[in-house]
């Protein structure tokens, strides 16, 4: 129905109060109430005969300060009333009724309808009629107050069907019979015909035709033929409010008319600044189908400064500032207005709760919040499992979290955000991943795309150590919903390079993601990481380095990889000690960066003494240092000062590395050279396999198998065949034959043959 009362309505509102202040004597209201009626309908007789007595300054003869003296004045009145020759819908004047008794009595109507005293304004009107039941527009102004005013339908009805039996040539009568049976009563395609009948009577009519296209929309779905019925309304009538907005909300149902409605709501706007419904609806038009926010935020805004407590609104403006700008302490004030106005929106106060302890860390308000909303609404699992993420991430109660999330599984034993959250909450809390498992893969049976459920479930099967197969289908399900999910391509490249041994295809995931946000920061540094440490293979990340510099100057991490490439990628020492000493400066507590100069020093620098000083500063940065700390710790003191090598602990380091599953390229190229050291070659070669297994691409490998494979005089072929890979993967500033040299004889002596 809109908001906005038709426009045939309206205009009589405005007649009705014009005459009114002609009953007083007050021209200059009456003559601003006449115009405001001819604006809506242009040429009304009925207004434009208004408009001149006010001109002639002709009052209504009736000065009277309370609608009691005009009720005393009707109840007077005797004899027949004439009905006078204008009768038929608005066209009836007072003044054109030879017997003042029935003017007197229609003013006692106008009076009460003014005061909004319906009861006595009916009274009025059915004493009217009893004296002249002939009168038709004295019908159908009784019928159209039972119906708007008294809602009294079936009285209604009934008023209507005495005017057309009056004159059944009224189109006025049949048109508002026809709006009551299509959309107030069960009659819909009686009350449609009707329509049809008054347009028939008096095609120039919009206001039937924008009624009748409403009521095919809105009872009959007939949606083409709604259309064509509003655009004539508009067409006959391009000032009719009431029609653009019906019209406008027609056309945002249909497909591919998007553009249609917005200019439609547009127009009923710029005819009614003040419409609210025309404003929400544009709003909600750009919110959900144009994706504009800033647009849709603007509308809603208009709405709340026309009127401040228009809920739906601000819950709007809510849900806009915490999704689309990001601005919490806004969203926040948004909910709180929304609450206030409505004190049993359950759904808002949770959401302010989220937000409280989320955003604002105020734990006490939020639970307070959520506690209300229980209180309102104590059988949703929804608010239940709010509670359970206050507890669990908010103040990390894992017991009353747990409780939480078991309250909205006994509400509903298939609710896929109870089910995730508590198994994850299992998993990282409580060291049930068995049980975890069982939880997740009924969320995602029931949410077959839920994304937290699927990554949790990851987690879950990686550290069960399920099969692979059964972990990088999970990838593969996350992608297949989310292929932009940046952390997911990361974790699924780190799987398939550093443990499944297909360092390719997750070189080849990266390099895609990248393709597709070349900007994004922790794309670029995980590549470059991904390239050293899985591949073990730099220059595949030249094309991040640039990007990447930058952020090395504020960040260890950066700063040491950055420092890596220029050593392993490009051979430039200079540009590898200058960003290895800025990570080690950026970072001057953490020994990571300090150990990773200290090697830097040691194996491409030679620079034994100061090798040996950042790497024993980095072990009492870190008392439990690594293994590959104390291994290169072994190679500096022997570098540095043979005699002083305790050679049982360089092979008790050795056999841990042995030990280790998965152990780090770095790690085992130092194992490496301790081995040779000490001349194990059967040991050396080996390690050089492993190294192959678990490193199939990296240029190390291959160069420590080609050596390994020289010191032990193996056939020329699989010596030919190292070499081959080795080239195939190694940087083009190396020099193959140094780097071979330089592993078989890390002291400059000829120990690897004893």
């Amino acid at each position: 129905m809109g908001q906005t009362t038709n426009l045939k309505a309206t205009a009589i509102e405005f007649i009705q109060a014009a005459e009114v202040y002609l009953l007083s004597g007050d021209f200059a209201q009456a003559e601003s109430a006449v115009n405001a009626c001819l604006m809506m309908v242009p040429g009304d007789k009925r207004a434009l005969a208004l408009l001149d007595r006010i001109k002639r300054k002709d009052a209504i003869d009736i000065v009277s300060e309370s609608s009691s003296i005009l009720d005393s004045v009707l109840s007077e009145v005797s004899g027949p009333f004439t009905a006078g020759s204008g009768a038929r819908r608005g066209r009836f004047l007072p003044h054109e009724v030879p017997d003042d008794g029935k003017e007197q009595a229609i003013a006692s109507a106008r009076m009460h309808e003014a005061a909004e005293n319906w009861a006595k304004a009916a009274k009025a009107w059915q004493q009217v009629l009893e004296a002249d039941p002939s009168d038709t527009w004295a019908w159908t102004q009784y019928a159209h107050l039972l119906s708007v005013n008294l809602y009294d339908y079936d009285k209604a009805e009934e008023a209507y069907r005495k005017a057309l039996d009056v004159d059944p040539t009224d189109d006025w009568a049949w048109g508002k019979l026809g709006i009551l049976l299509a959309d107030f009563g069960d009659e819909v395609e009686q009350g449609q015909e009707m329509l049809r009948r008054a347009i028939e009577l008096d095609p120039s009519e919009a206001y039937y035709k924008a009624w009748l296209g409403w009521s095919l929309y809105n009872q009959s779905d007939q949606k083409d033929e709604a259309e064509q019925f509003l655009r004539d309304a508009v067409t006959l009538l391009p000032s009719y409010q009431w029609a653009w907005f019906h019209l406008g909300y027609l056309l945002s149902t249909m497909s591919g008319r998007h553009k249609d409605a917005r200019m439609a709501y547009q127009k009923s706007i710029k005819l009614s600044p003040s419409d609210i419904a025309s404003h929400f609806n544009l709003g909600v038009l750009y919110q959900e189908i144009f994706q504009q926010p800033k647009q849709a935020l603007n509308c809603f805004k208009r709405v709340i400064s026309i009127c401040d407590e228009e809920t739906a609104s601000w819950r709007r403006i809510a849900f806009l500032q915490r999704d689309y700008y990001l601005d919490p302490d806004a969203a926040i004030e948004a909910f709180r207005k929304v609450v206030a106005l409505d004190n049993q929106d359950y759904e808002a106060m949770t959401i302010l709760g989220h937000l409280l302890w989320e955003e604002a860390k105020d734990m006490a308000g939020s639970l307070d919040s959520i506690n209300h909303a229980l209180r309102i609404k104590g059988d949703s699992p929804w608010i239940w499992c709010h509670l359970g993420d206050y507890y669990c991430y908010g103040v990390h109660d894992i017991a009353s979290a747990e409780v939480a999330y078991r309250s909205a599984l006994d509400l509903n034993a298939r609710f896929d955000w109870a089910l995730s959250h508590l198994g994850a909450l299992l998993l990282d809390h409580k060291d049930e991943a068995e049980q975890a498992e069982i939880l997740l893969e009924q969320a995602i049976e029931i949410s077959p795309n839920y994304l937290f459920a699927l990554q949790e479930l990851i987690n879950c099967k990686q550290s069960l150590g399920r099969p692979h197969d059964e972990i990088t289908h999970l990838f593969d399900r996350v992608l297949e919903v989310d292929p932009d999910c940046v952390e997911i391509i990361i974790e699924y490249a780190d799987l398939l390079g550093g443990v499944m041994g297909r360092p390719e295809e997750g070189l080849e995931r990266l390099k895609a993601a990248l393709i597709a946000e070349p900007d994004h920061f922790y794309l670029q540094w995980s590549l470059l990481h991904y390239c050293r440490y899985d591949l073990g293979r730099l220059h595949d990340a030249s094309s991040v380095i640039a990007k990447l510099e930058p952020h090395g100057e504020e960040e260890m991490s950066v700063a040491c990889l950055i420092g890596h490439y220029y050593q392993e990628a490009e051979g430039d020492f200079e540009r590898a000690e200058l960003w290895l000493r800025r990570a080690a400066d950026i970072a001057q507590d953490d020994h990571f960066a300090v150990h990773e100069l200290g090697v830097f020093l040691l194996h491409e620098k030679r620079d034994f003494v100061g090798a040996r000083e950042m790497l024993e500063q980095a072990a009492l940065l870190d008392t439990n240092s690594c293994k590959g700390l104390s291994g290169d710790m072994a190679i500096a003191t022997i570098l540095n000062s043979p005699a002083e090598f305790d050679q049982n602990e360089g092979l008790d380091w050795v056999a841990t590395i042995d030990s280790d599953p998965e152990p780090q390229l770095e790690m085992l190229h130092t194992a490496l050279l301790l081995l040779i050291i000490h001349g194990h070659k059967s040991q050396a070669l080996a390690l050089s396999e492993r190294m192959i297994t678990l490193f199939p691409v990296a240029t190390w490998s291959w160069i420590a198998r080609l050596a390994c494979l020289q010191m032990h005089k193996a056939p020329a072929s699989e010596i030919k065949q190292a070499r081959e890979k080795a080239m195939i993967y190694k940087a083009d500033w190396l020099d193959l034959d140094i780097a071979v040299a330089d592993i078989l004889n890390p002291l400059g002596l000829n120990v690897a043959n004893g």
